[in-house]
């Protein structure tokens, strides 16, 4: 015996491709995912420090006054409209250091804890992939560095500069991106 199938109207164009309210809904579903993802892209992207990096010893070199390090870590990760880092090193002669600071990027200087003689930092963006940083002690500067995300983000180029005059100086750090 044969059944035939009888579609209304209604359940005809609720499973066409070509119904307007079908297209609409995809639209709207397509567009939200896509926004959801750039904004997410764009946020990872937009702050140069956010991500785990690994210093890179052989692109590395220090001027006076800086310590040496054989390894170091530098991970960063927003905090609410804050970004909070961690920074593991093993100096050359052995020392080992370990730092952290919950900072707000043009806003008040923030707590540093781990680094010797230095007790708070302030963040201060320059655009998109610079970040200027002033490590003071008891209101005083003690060092600064520019921090500059490359274009491809697999890298961060940290140069050490003079925390009044912001004048280059020598040491250079060169962190690579570690993971996403």
């Amino acid at each position: 015996m044969y059944r035939a199938n009888i579609l209304t109207k209604t359940s005809f164009y609720a499973h066409r491709s070509d119904n307007p309210r079908l297209k609409a809904r995809k639209l709207v579903v397509c567009l939200l995912l896509i926004s959801t993802a750039s904004s997410a892209a764009a946020q990872k992207k937009s702050d140069p420090l956010i991500g785990r990096w690994e210093m890179n010893p052989a692109k590395s070199h220090y001027g006076g006054g800086a310590e040496p390090r054989k390894q170091e870590t530098f991970t960063c990760q927003p905090e609410g409209k804050a970004i909070s880092c961690v920074i593991r090193s093993l100096h050359a002669d052995g020392t080992r250091i370990e730092a952290a600071f919950t900072a707000t990027y043009d806003g008040p200087a923030a707590i540093v804890n781990g680094i010797p003689d230095v007790d708070e930092i302030s963040l201060h963006r320059i655009d998109d992939s610079v970040v200027a940083a002033t490590f003071r002690n008891r209101g005083s500067p003690v060092f600064a560095y520019r921090a500059e995300r490359s274009a491809d983000g697999r890298s961060l180029v940290i140069t050490s500069v003079d925390p009044i005059t912001r004048r280059k100086l020598k040491s250079v750090v060169v962190y690579d991106r570690v993971g996403k």
